[in-house]
């Protein structure tokens, strides 16, 4: 036996903005990058580098208007940061070496959107 729940929603017609109406926000979050890796072994020769990021924060800050009845331009300025970790190595008769190196990745952008 099944059972079958119907639900309606009844609302009233949205209404398309007539006036200008300014608008502004911002978010706070995670920023997650992606990690890599590579090796090439060519004979006796080997090399490896990796690249290991850590989560970071995340911030977007938006402002904007309603300019038309179903159009707006909003403005966003985001911005992130992660903690990196770059790790090299080559093998190879002669010898070899290694290194890691951590760094700090700040990027920013700034975009102007239409949005309908």
């Amino acid at each position: 036996m099944s059972t079958v729940v119907v639900c309606v929603l009844v609302c009233r017609p949205a209404a398309a903005q007539q006036a200008a109406r300014a608008f502004a926000g911002g978010l706070f979050g995670v920023s997650t990058l992606s990690a890599d890796g590579r090796s090439v072994t060519s004979g006796p020769s080997a090399a490896l580098s990796l690249y290991k990021p850590e989560n970071g924060m995340a911030v977007n800050l938006f402002a904007g208007v309603h300019l038309l009845q179903y159009f707006s331009v909003q403005g966003n300025w985001m911005w992130n940061r992660n903690d990196v970790t770059l790790v090299s190595s080559l093998a190879d008769p002669r010898g070899g070496g290694y290194y890691e190196q951590r760094q700090h990745s700040h990027q920013h952008a700034a975009v102007i959107d239409g949005l309908i």
